[in-house]
């Protein structure tokens, strides 16, 4: 799908940029997952891209109520929200990663 830097939150930024070593604004026991899940999403060319050859425990999956916002679980608690401007484009935008318990 691939995604332009600027599309990351700024906590994802300075992880991405930094090749996951920066792991000040986020837990570091999601950084092995979270550089993957990234890497992933940097890489998939369409939608189905995405969805394999990703891991099962990821859980891709589209957000109800929102028209182009999915999910991929990077732990049983943190997620990656983000936009899927085009499917066929692949491109992916408004990247967001969160442990909402």
């Amino acid at each position: 799908m691939s995604f332009n830097v600027n599309d990351l939150s700024k906590d994802l930024r300075a992880f991405w940029n930094s090749n996951g070593q920066n792991t000040s604004k986020i837990n570091a026991n999601y950084a092995k997952r979270l550089r993957l899940a990234l890497t992933h999403l940097y890489y998939a060319r369409t939608q189905g891209d995405i969805a394999f050859p990703a891991p099962k425990d990821w859980r891709f999956h589209k957000l109800q109520g929102h028209e182009n916002r999915y999910s991929i679980d990077v732990t049983g608690n943190a997620r990656l929200h983000f936009d899927i401007v085009g499917a066929d484009n692949g491109v992916v935008a408004d990247i967001t990663f969160f442990d909402p318990h």
